[in-house]
């Protein structure tokens, strides 16, 4: 079994992949992700992958190095491959396909063979090809002779009855680009001759839908999160404090209480590491922001070019120790950490209430509940929701700007 990936230029199926793909042409800015049912992930109608223009893809091939002059030497060159494989077959007695020895099974393949030479002599220019392959493409509009096994023909349409038959005196491995019958080799000049077929604005796709559903590839997670209007660790975040709320408080349930209270800030706290850490290590830029912020990384000793990549492989896990020893329930820090790293701001109405309720939780966890006075610490019900809503607010209000960066778009 498997999953497949399709390139389609305008109408047209160039090339496909099982299992995996490659982007080709296209880049991060040719994205689309429609889910019609976020719930029900795989149902028809859905579309994950990639588009743009055919003007788009003709020029990004032009940029690359193919056009028609590109186009005309690779057919020119196929073509003639092709002849000069046709004569050979004609000339040796046993062909490429051990043909039967005897005389009429040699004169039947010999008759193919001798119409395929003289087919592919008489249409010389790549005007011809161009002329009938949008009409081999679509053959539903012909009236197709299938009676004979091994040809298909159409009335007064050589070329055409060429292009949907077995070739037998060519090699399988110089037949066209994927099969077809067009004469070219590469990938790209197939692409060039669809594209003649296709107007300035007509589709390209790179449709990964089934290897997203099949679960050979991930989604596109920044587009998801950008369309479910809140990232992964926000709905990680949501989740955790669910989870809490629904604990049964009440006045007989003090020490629980209090550990509930702590745990929505350590949620606060994963949220601020998790979000920070997963940015840093998949974002270049905010790397280097983060390195040049970093006082233990920019204090690390002088390396020499012969140890330079092998300190580069280390670079991640010492920015995943550094971010692991970082105290984000120290508001100022997290903040400034956040302002220069990921250029993202904490709502200033709610940083001292937040101070606050976060001195409250170093004492449930450091003092056993108690205040520097010896006093017990008295968290009620309502405590609890409020700091609920309080952190939820700040981590909203960090998600939109965090949301805000996550596309990326272009190469």
């Amino acid at each position: 079994m498997g999953s497949y990936a399709t390139i389609t230029i305008g109408k047209h199926k160039l090339t496909e992949s099982k299992n995996t793909y490659h982007k080709w042409l296209f880049d991060d800015s040719d994205r689309v992700r429609i889910v019609e049912n976020e719930s029900h992930v795989g149902l028809g109608g859905d579309f994950i992958g990639y588009r743009t223009s055919a003007s788009t893809i003709r020029r990004r091939l032009q940029l690359a190095g193919y056009d028609q002059s590109s186009l005309e030497r690779d057919f020119y060159d196929t073509r003639l491959l092709w002849l000069r494989e046709l004569k050979n077959n004609l000339d040796i007695d046993n062909s490429l396909y051990n043909l039967n020895p005897e005389k009429e099974t040699k004169a039947l393949f010999s008759t193919f063979i001798k119409y395929e030479y003289k087919v592919i002599s008489e249409n010389y220019k790549i005007e011809h090809w161009y002329k009938k392959l949008p009409l081999a493409l679509e053959p539903i509009k012909l009236k197709i002779d299938r009676s004979d096994t091994f040809t298909s023909k159409v009335k007064n349409e050589s070329l055409i009855s060429f292009m949907l038959s077995t070739a037998y005196g060519i090699d399988p491995e110089h037949i066209g680009f994927g099969g077809t019958f067009f004469p070219c080799m590469q990938m790209e000049s197939y692409a060039l001759a669809l594209l003649n077929m296709c107007e300035d604005d007509d589709l390209c796709e790179l449709d990964i839908t089934e290897l997203v559903h099949g679960g050979w590839v991930d989604d596109f997670e920044d587009i998801e999160q950008v369309q479910s209007g809140e990232t992964k660790f926000y709905k990680i975040f949501k989740n955790s404090l669910i989870e809490l709320q629904d604990i049964e408080l009440d006045e007989s349930t003090p020490v629980l209480q209090r550990m509930v209270f702590s745990s929505v800030i350590t949620s606060f706290e994963a949220y601020l590491s998790d979000t920070l850490k997963k940015n840093v290590l998949n974002r270049d830029a905010i790397k280097k922001r983060f390195v040049k912020n970093s006082e233990s990384l920019k204090r690390a000793k002088s390396i020499s070019l012969n140890d330079i990549f092998d300190e580069f492989d280390k670079l991640d896990q010492k920015i995943i120790d550094e971010i692991d020893s970082i105290s984000f329930h120290n508001i100022k820090t997290s903040i400034t950490i956040y302002k220069n790293v990921l250029i993202c701001n904490f709502p200033e109405e709610k940083i001292g209430e937040l101070e606050d309720r976060v001195e409250i939780r170093h004492d449930i966890v450091h003092r056993n509940g108690h205040k520097k006075d010896g006093s017990i610490i008295h968290i009620t019900r309502e405590d609890v929701e409020d700091l609920i809503m309080l952190v939820s607010d700040v981590v909203r209000y960090i998600d939109k700007q965090i949301l805000d960066g996550l596309l990326e778009t272009g190469n």
